[in-house]
């Protein structure tokens, strides 16, 4: 096995592994990586494990650190081993609010919201889809029930009392009201409780170098 040259700051035990001809042309080292000149708001490890490195007094020594020192203002990487299917939704989730928040200056994007600040709103929006926003539910129906009560039902015999103030709105005329509490009954009927468990959305972890203040 091919020896690498070893930086003191990022190690020489991470690498970033491609399809390639040999062991030595399919791994991006951390210490190559170190010695990019990157000018990127973000780098985005999705794979398994890419925040892992060796664990030092100064810290992790692994890809991530060497992208931060290569030039990229932010890294996303993860703990462990990820789900495929549930890590491209969250990333997808991501991505719409970050780039959603950045606009164009000219050949520069100008990025309003912080990585850190969209991850967060991110997982807030992952863990309301699918807990199924029983809350927009409960004020929609505007039942004489308390919430705690409507908190003991099923889905199923939640499903039955929406259908029901459905067909009450739209007896009503209230058509945008019902096509509302609709919608949230959807997310009920689909609603996959697996995917708020951690081991799904709280692998990733971000290293960021500081924002500049802008009056320095």
């Amino acid at each position: 096995m091919p020896r690498f040259a070893t930086d003191p700051q990022v190690g020489d035990r991470s690498g970033v592994a491609f399809s390639g001809e040999s062991h030595d042309k399919a791994i991006l080292t951390a210490h190559t990586v170190a010695q990019l000149q990157l000018r990127s708001p973000l780098v985005v490890l999705s794979a398994c494990e890419t925040a892992l490195g060796e664990e030092l007094a100064e810290g992790v020594l692994g890809i991530g650190r060497a992208f931060i020192l290569g030039g990229a203002d932010a890294v996303i990487s993860s703990l462990w081993a990820v789900n495929d299917w549930a890590t491209g939704e969250l990333m997808q989730m991501f991505y719409e609010r970050w780039l959603d928040s950045s606009h164009t200056d000219g050949d520069h994007i100008q990025i309003r919201m912080s990585v850190v600040d969209a991850w967060a709103e991110t997982v807030r929006v992952w863990l309301a889809k699918w807990k199924g926003s029983r809350e927009e539910i409960y004020a929609i129906l505007d039942s004489q029930q308390e919430p705690y009560a409507l908190d003991a039902l099923g889905v199923g015999e939640l499903q039955d009392v929406c259908y029901k103030k459905i067909c009450e709105l739209r007896r009503q005329g209230h058509l945008a009201a019902a096509r509302h509490l609709e919608r949230h009954m959807r997310t009920l009927k689909g609603n996959k409780k697996e995917y708020l468990d951690p081991k799904y959305w709280a692998a990733f972890s971000i290293l960021a170098v500081p924002p500049k203040d802008p009056h320095n």
